[in-house]
């Protein structure tokens, strides 16, 4: 299989974030990983070789709101309207959210729930090396490329405009093959805010060359998602809610989330439109890219500082040239 080149993906240099280490290696996960997506659904690539994780979160999907009755303070109308007419605008401003606290309205803003975590385990029996992730903003490819003995691997993802898929490679180039294990489950835990809670429990499920996942919210609704994994040679096997692949040459993945549904509906209008989906990334990449790029390219900013010609990766950390694991 011949690997498309990083630099053949995307359009140049100008608009791309290159980085030599993945999200974990300074511990801080989300806050680092790699973003994609298409204003309503996006995927945050860690960048880890062994253990890779991929949030994936939406719009629609948040937990923890609290919205009280609205009690009247319409009687507080007049003291505000005296206020600002004399022209106390900072005091009359308070008046109506002292009185609505007075009687008894809290209300809590919810906070964005984390759709599922991606993740893949790939081995990596030599030891890699030469590792590089990097965000081409220009068409919102996040790629994911080390060399482990002879033979060089690449993931790439993108979030599908026209599609609302999460759309992903796994590749090979040299005689090692792929050896993975994919699945979905709640976010870390560990990996959020304080004062957040997730879900307790989430069902997780593999049939052939599907995965599929959905916890509950608290307004007891479903949310969560569909995967198709599709391997170019090699087998594919379902295990206790995974699917391992073995021997194969590349790996495809497209993912359907879904919010406020009932999952067993959802999941069976998942796998039938991803039955008829196309399974080639370049195919799936190319309507994507096209409105992607004219999006991204609709408007420009100067901030009156002269732009050089290097290129971003030469501001980029040194490379850990050490073999390592990272997860």
């Amino acid at each position: 299989m011949n690997m498309r080149p990083l630099d053949k993906v995307t359009f140049g240099h100008k608009h791309k974030l290159s980085l030599k280490y993945p999200s974990s290696w300074w511990g801080a996960k989300w806050r680092e990983a790699l973003p994609s997506g298409n204003g309503k659904i996006g995927a945050a690539v860690y960048g880890g070789v062994y253990e890779e994780t991929i949030l994936l979160t939406h719009e629609e999907l948040w937990r923890g709101s609290q919205t009280p009755e609205l009690p009247d303070v319409s009687d507080k109308l007049p003291e505000v309207r005296a206020l600002l007419l004399a022209g106390d605008a900072p005091k009359a401003n308070r008046i109506m959210a002292d009185a609505l606290e007075e009687r008894g309205y809290k209300p809590k803003m919810a906070w964005p729930l984390p759709l599922a975590d991606f993740k893949v385990i790939m081995p990596s029996p030599h030891g890699f090396k030469a590792y590089g992730r990097e965000l081409n903003m220009e068409t919102g490819e996040v790629t994911v490329s080390w060399r482990d003995g002879a033979t060089r691997y690449e993931r790439a993802l993108f979030v599908s405009r026209p599609d609302d898929w999460i759309v992903y490679e796994i590749r090979a180039d040299g005689p090692d093959p792929i050896h993975a294990q994919l699945y979905m489950e709640l976010h870390d835990p560990k990996d959020i805010r304080r004062a957040a809670t997730l879900p307790e429990k989430a069902e997780l499920r593999s049939e052939g060359e599907y995965l599929f996942y959905a916890a509950e919210n608290d307004d007891r609704s479903d949310f969560g998602a569909v995967a198709r994994v599709i391997p170019l040679g090699g087998t594919i096997e379902s295990d206790n809610g995974r699917l391992k692949v073995d021997g194969a040459r590349s790996v495809l993945v497209m993912v359907q989330p879904f919010v406020r549904d009932e999952r067993a509906a959802a999941w069976e209008r998942g796998r039938r439109a991803l039955a008829q989906a196309t399974p080639s990334y370049a195919e799936l990449l190319g309507p994507h890219a096209r409105e992607h790029g004219r999006l991204f390219g609709a408007v420009t900013m100067e901030l009156g500082r002269r732009v050089t010609s290097a290129p971003t990766r030469s501001c980029c950390w040194t490379p850990i040239r050490e073999k390592r694991r990272w997860r």
